[in-house]
């Protein structure tokens, strides 16, 4: 292709380059490019590449082609379409099955493909992924292994100081609940990270106002995600504009950028980005864990090289803080970026990551249902060839050779693969926005229209179509015309065995596709009906977006408890669901030495307990503020009261623990464990602080009657209590769940691939079931004749396919177990591959098989003898 020319379809005008004539490529794709940069001003790229590319297939004519360049004959190409179209509309049933068959796999294979892709491209977006890696922690608390995403404050700007390989670094902090003031009016936003100035030297995010490498050079600095920006401002235009923080200092902030919003497809997706100043981050807390650190290595440096530099960076920073404050150990790893997303199973990650392991079951289930096509459009295209074998003959009488008859077969099937792939593509542009519902990945029909993705795809299907049509292309072009003519063929009885095999790989892929999708079902039901060690139903969380003021909030518990809906309030720094904040801290033992152990705790008022109804199994509840004061009474759970080396729970009563506000308390009470993550954790140690001054969150119980109004009412009490409406209203039971939507639309796609294979192998069985009650139609009404009744003959069929159906059984039993198992460690608390389970989906197949058989067989069992027998 000539360098003058842009490519918006590079690979397409390199193919038509190759095969167009030389005199009238630059005129054709002269005038094409004319009309692209004409519509790139007026329409999306995408929509101007896809007229581009159409107008482009309509000049694959063969006037414009250069039959010395490709050494086909176009004519006889031409004669193959045709006579291919002639015998697609003759057969119409078989026509539509195939087409049917095909489109319904190559839909759901293409949407699998969209997921999977969309998995594996994580954070590749950004310019330079492959030199950003991300500073995570491990390491030891006495007996308690650390693995954090998260780590300590200082090491990104001493790595850039003291590591060569660092050319620049990033820390921030994830603020979840960043409060400010504008025109007057309180918002809270969850996305917000507070970073270092290196921010967008790391992350090389697209701004539509203002620049990267200027944006923050004066504190109080920030930059907003475009449809933040047009939330806040109804427009992106807002450089210079002020909004008042209300966490930290209380600093005013400067809009100085504003950036894209951030795709999908990354764990870094911030709608505001505040620089404060380098003074927060420059410091030597290496204690302090809460902070995110990723740096971009030197150009050259290997991951191996760095991280041995870093573990010496380690050991001279963080041996003797971590003795001394953990009694522990810390290390500093690299985590390349593109790996976090289904590689990083660590603590307080930034956002529920995927899993390899999800991803790879589920990537195998697409490949499974194009092997499942492959069969069908194999045995079909079998079944379907038999009845031309007097063709076969004539066209070899009149001269035509092996190689011109497996290329008309090859030709047709071709033709017919390439009609189910437009309905295919059609049909997936439809169900696009039903996919998204699905899946939760939010694709565009650009991305579907990807000129790399269709040619994969295409290819991928023209491949199943070659290797549908070549079985019965090179077998029946083997043959000899008199042998034909003769009748001393039978491809059928030669391709029974074949397609039978071919049948009970299908059926072993749909077993175990089915069985995998129903384990994944149940774990769902499993947690749904799981005990977590707290009432979730009928609670209210209220998430008040800032430090509530104790006094305040005593009004509004008071003025709740009025109403007659409402069972109970409670405070509370963070909600089960929530992650929560983890450290050394530490505890005293049975000799009165203390030893750290790692916990994570939250702060509460005195009736959270009551409220989420904990079952208390040693000791008392913190009491009241003038019973306990603040920061003086804690409740620790019965893991950590094991973790405290004690014997029973009761022995931990009494004991005293270090706070990291500074002062001890006296742990008086030990509740039963709860969950406080989803079951995909284990309960960690907990300690639970009386300290309300700390606390966001109110929880409300209520009673299921007058749910609206208690809504209005808690609206109402907060606002006059408060003077403001920044609080979000939300339940706990459904807040809950939702650490559960990957898992639950990963569940949904395994049953839908399943339930798309078995319908597969169905429409492929009744081929081959009627195909083989065909051959022996005559063997069938000679048995008739001499006295066999209908169960005869039916169990003669299922003789046949009885070695079948065991194999698939005997392969997909084991495979069905391995991989719902291994679906299954996913969760710390889980369900089994249940036994039943395989059982019936294996006796509800092996009926649906013998269905089927029995169907076809009734059919052709009450024909007319006569009219079988005299048949030619």
């Amino acid at each position: 292709m000539n360098d003058q020319y842009p490519s918006p379809s590079r690979y397409l005008l390199r193919f038509f380059q190759w095969i167009c004539r030389s005199d009238r490529f630059d005129e054709i794709v002269g005038d094409l490019l004319e009309v692209y940069e004409e519509d790139k001003l007026v329409m999306p790229a995408w929509k101007a590449r896809s007229r581009f590319m159409v107008g482009l297939l309509f000049f694959f004519r063969l006037r414009n082609l250069a039959a010395y360049h490709t050494h086909v004959n176009f004519m006889l190409i031409s004669n193959y379409c045709h006579v291919g179209w002639r015998n697609l509309k003759k057969h119409k049933t078989y026509s539509a099955l195939n087409v049917f068959g095909l489109t319904v796999g190559l839909v759901s294979s293409l949407f699998v493909l969209l997921y999977v892709l969309e998995e594996l491209r994580f954070d590749k977006h950004f310019a330079n992924h492959d030199r950003i890696y991300r500073v995570a922690l491990a390491g030891e608390m006495q007996d308690s292994e650390i693995t954090s995403a998260s780590s300590c404050l200082p090491a990104g700007w001493r790595m850039k100081e003291e590591l060569a390989d660092v050319e620049q670094f990033t820390t921030f902090t994830h603020a979840d609940r960043f409060t400010f003031k504008l025109n007057g009016e309180t918002h809270r936003e969850k996305k917000t990270f507070i970073v270092s100035k290196g921010f967008f030297d790391v992350f090389a995010f697209e701004f539509l106002e203002g620049n990267g490498s200027s944006v923050f050079q004066s504190p109080g600095s920030v930059v907003l995600s475009a449809s933040k920006a047009k939330e806040l401002f109804g427009t992106t235009e807002v450089l210079g504009k002020i909004i008042e923080s209300q966490n930290y200092q209380r600093e005013n902030y400067k809009i100085t950028g504003v950036i894209s919003d951030p795709v999908s497809t990354s764990h870094i997706r911030p709608d505001i980005i505040a620089y404060r100043n380098d003074k927060w981050y420059q410091t030597d807390g290496w204690t302090e864990l809460l902070f995110y650190h990723y740096v971009l290595l030197a150009t050259g440096v290997e991951q191996e090289k760095a991280q041995e530099t870093l573990d010496q960076f380690s050991e001279r920073h963080l041996s003797e803080p971590f003795k001394q404050t953990f009694d522990g150990t810390g290390r500093l790893f690299l985590q390349p970026l593109t790996a976090i997303h289904l590689h990083s199973d660590l603590s307080f990650e930034i956002e529920a990551n995927g899993k390899a392991r999800n991803v790879r079951i589920i990537g195998a289930i697409g490949v499974f249902l194009l092997l499942v096509v492959s069969i069908n459009y194999m045995n079909l295209a079998t079944s379907k060839a038999t009845k031309r074998i007097k063709e076969m003959g004539i066209r070899s009488m009149l001269g035509s050779n092996k190689k011109m008859l497996r290329t008309q077969y090859l030709t047709e099937s071709a033709l017919l693969t390439f009609i189910s792939l437009i309905f295919a593509l059609f049909l997936a542009v439809v169900l696009l926005p039903y996919f998204h519902l699905l899946s939760g990945k939010s694709i565009e029909i650009a991305q579907l229209l990807d000129v790399k993705l269709l040619g994969a795809f295409t290819v991928v299907v023209l491949l199943v179509g070659i290797m549908g049509g070549s079985y019965p292309g090179f077998f029946l072009s083997r043959f000899a015309t008199a042998d034909i003519f003769r009748k001393r063929v039978s491809l059928g009885n030669r391709h029974i065995p074949v397609g039978k095999v071919l049948n009970a790989l299908q059926f072993t892929v749909a077993l175990t596709a089915i069985t995998l999708s129903i384990t994944a079902y149940h774990q769902l039901q499993y947690m749904k009906h799981y005990d977590l060690g707290f009432e979730q139903e009928q609670i209210m969380k209220v998430q008040t977006g800032n430090r509530l003021d104790p006094q305040k909030y005593e009004t509004v518990r008071t003025e709740l408890l009025k109403f007659p809906s409402v069972g109970g309030v409670a405070a509370t720094m963070k909600s089960p669901g929530e992650d929560i904040h983890a450290d050394g801290l530490p505890f005293e033992h049975g000799d009165g030495t203390f030893k750290v152990l790692k916990t994570e705790f939250n702060t509460i008022d005195e009736h959270f307990v009551h409220v989420l109804d904990l079952e208390l199994v040693a000791g008392r509840n913190i009491g009241d503020l003038n019973s306990d004061q603040w920061g003086k009474a804690v409740l620790i759970n019965e893991t950590l009261a094991r973790s405290m080396g004690n014997e029973t729970v009761d022995q931990a009563l009494g004991k005293r623990v270090k706070l990291p506000i500074g002062s001890d308390a006296t742990i008086v009470g030990v509740v039963k464990d709860f969950h406080i993550r989803g079951l995909q954790s284990e309960i960690n140690p907990l300690m639970l602080v009386n300290f309300v001054p700390i606390t966001t969150t109110i929880l409300v119980k209520i009673s299921p009657q007058e749910m609206n109004r208690s809504i209005e009412r808690i609206d109402e009490v907060l606002h006059e209590v408060m003077g403001h409406k920044n609080h979000q209203i939300s339940f706990l039971d459904q807040d809950f769940w939702a650490q559960y939507q990957e898992e639950e639309r990963q569940s949904r796609m395994l049953m839908i691939a399943g339930s798309m294979t078995i319908l597969l192998s169905i429409i492929g069985l009744i081929a081959l079931v009627s195909f083989t009650v065909e051959l022996k139609m005559k063997e069938m009404t000679i048995r008739k004749v001499f006295g066999a009744n209908f169960s005869h003959v039916v169990g003669l069929f299922v003789r046949q396919y009885a070695a079948a159906i065991f194999l698939a059984l005997l392969i997909a039993v084991p495979s069905s177990i391995y991989l719902g198992q291994h679906w299954l460690e996913n969760f710390a608390y889980r369900t089994h591959v249940s036994f039943w389970v395989i059982v019936t989906t294996s006796v509800a197949l092996v009926f649906l098989i013998f269905l089927i058989i029995w169907g076809q067989s009734r059919r052709s069992f009450h024909l007319n003898p006569t009219d079988q027998l005299s048949a030619d």
